[in-house]
């Protein structure tokens, strides 16, 4: 605990040390848009002319992706908690955290009756901070009486859901683990729910009012870390915890999550190989494209070529070459498309939401609502812009996403994604994975492809499916 209130002395360091990273020219920017406006108003009349209303359009555009930014960063400073997944039957957990109790510097609890109804399930989750909960909410419990008393804890499997804003009506449910803590002696138990409503926003943390009541606050973090659920109720005669995870942490929670560069005051970032063979005349004949075929603003390109560079950095494809000329190649094949500026800076940027620590808030902030939007709809999570928490999705909701997508410039982007993944499968080596990428263009990317009036796209595809899927098992 001491450790954790020093780490929160460096907040106001570190939140810094974040906006200087890329924030701090945008904000001079917008800056600049309200001197802009300040000035027009003080020259016009009363009645606002089109430059001003167009200033005004700027701002607004500008604004709520600021505030996303800012909260993001501040849930990154504050709140955020990486993990370290791994998996552990759900008996040796519980037999491993009644081991550690004795060893802590609090009153002896005499006894913790388990009632384990998931018997030896296994759970992945982060084993070390989910052992701390259930040992800071037994010394909670504890701390509550003035003698030592007996608890009860129980271990149920329930159901978590999350609603998915970018999937009209939809609620993700995934199978979770319950725990709950309750005095031995208590005769009311606690009503069970069938489903519990998991929130990936920001913490809500419970105020302690006294050192005894630290350890759930920390346990909130820890169970806001892993998707869960957690309450402190009062019943007539005790207080109950209850803390709900999800049995499999990765069906929510990516892997991005939780990567060493999401610490603010992790390792440099290492950027990507420029000089690999074919990079520099790929990204010249790109840049040579947009220039000679579109009115794109070559210096927002540039800018987002520079941010896949960085954020994909040394990441490679199973091919050997660098990661970030995979968007590059999207994007290219995008021109074939549409010449619309914001749809070919979402083809850069499409991946990384999806792979990186770039948080979906940071698009629209560093480029525009519409780009943001746009990248939005082509990655498979859903992404909350209040914070780094993304949701995994399944390809069957990835794919309702996608059909329910507000800006349809989404579908471009993974049509093409998908001719460049189709153009280059040989580099996965299960030949049942091509089998099973090649049947799921056929009936989903090629009839879209179609209706978008791609029909070469189309064509195109169909042509790989088939060369993928004459292969011999």
């Amino acid at each position: 605990m001491s450790t954790e209130l020093v780490k929160a002395l460096h907040h106001e360091e570190r939140f810094v040390k974040a906006l200087n990273t890329e924030g701090v020219e945008e904000f001079a920017n917008l800056a600049k848009l309200t001197e802009q406006l300040a000035a027009q108003v003080k020259a016009s009349d009363v009645s606002l002319d089109a430059p001003i209303a167009q200033t005004l359009d700027k701002i607004q555009g500008r604004l709520s992706p600021a505030a996303h930014y800012l909260q993001a960063l501040t849930h990154r400073t504050t709140s955020y908690l990486r993990l370290a997944v791994g998996t552990i039957d759900t008996d040796k957990l519980l037999h491993e955290v009644l081991a550690i109790l004795p060893l802590q510097q609090a009153p002896i609890i005499p006894a913790v009756i388990l009632h384990n109804y998931a018997e030896a399930q296994p759970i992945q989750c982060d084993v070390a901070q989910v052992k701390k909960l259930l040992v800071n909410a037994l010394l909670y419990a504890q701390s509550q009486y003035e003698e030592p008393q007996h608890f009860l804890l129980t271990v149920e499997t329930t159901v978590l859901g999350y609603p998915i804003n970018s999937v009209k009506a939809h609620i993700k449910k995934v199978k979770a683990m319950r725990f709950t803590i309750i005095p031995a002696t208590s005769q009311e138990l606690p009503s069970s729910q069938d489903l519990y409503w998991s929130s990936v926003g920001q913490l809500n943390v419970y105020i302690p009012h006294s050192k005894q009541d630290l350890p759930y606050t920390m346990n909130q973090r820890i169970v806001a870390a892993h998707y869960g659920y957690a309450s402190l109720e009062r019943l007539k005669d005790a207080k109950v915890q209850i803390y709900v995870i999800p049995l499999q942490l990765r069906e929510v929670r990516p892997k991005d999550v939780d990567i060493p560069e999401m610490e603010i005051d992790g390792s440099p970032h290492a950027v990507a190989d420029e000089n690999y063979p074919g990079a520099a005349e790929q990204e010249a004949k790109f840049l040579a494209t947009i220039e000679s075929k579109t009115k794109a603003d070559l210096t927002v390109i540039e800018k987002a070529l520079k941010l896949i560079k960085y954020y994909h950095g040394p990441a490679k494809r199973k091919s050997g070459e660098p990661f970030y000329l995979h968007p590059l190649a999207v994007a290219q094949i995008v021109l074939d498309y549409t010449k619309d500026q914001d749809t070919i800076v979402g083809a850069l940027l499409h991946d990384t939401v999806e792979d990186t620590e770039l948080p979906l808030s940071q698009l629209g902030f560093l480029f525009n609502a519409s780009v943001q939007r746009i990248v939005d709809g082509v990655t498979n999570l859903d992404s909350n812009l209040q914070t780094l928490h993304k949701v995994k999705l399944t390809p069957q909701e990835n794919i309702q996403q996608l059909l329910e997508a507000a800006d349809q410039r989404s579908l471009y982007i993974k049509i093409a994604d998908r001719v460049h993944n189709m153009r280059t499968i040989q580099g996965h080596r299960s030949v049942a994975k091509q089998k099973a990428i090649a049947t799921e263009t056929l009936q989903f990317f090629v009839p879209y492809a179609k209706q978008l009036g791609l029909l070469q796209a189309a064509k195109e595809l169909q042509e790989l499916c088939a060369e993928v899927l004459q292969q011999p098992d």
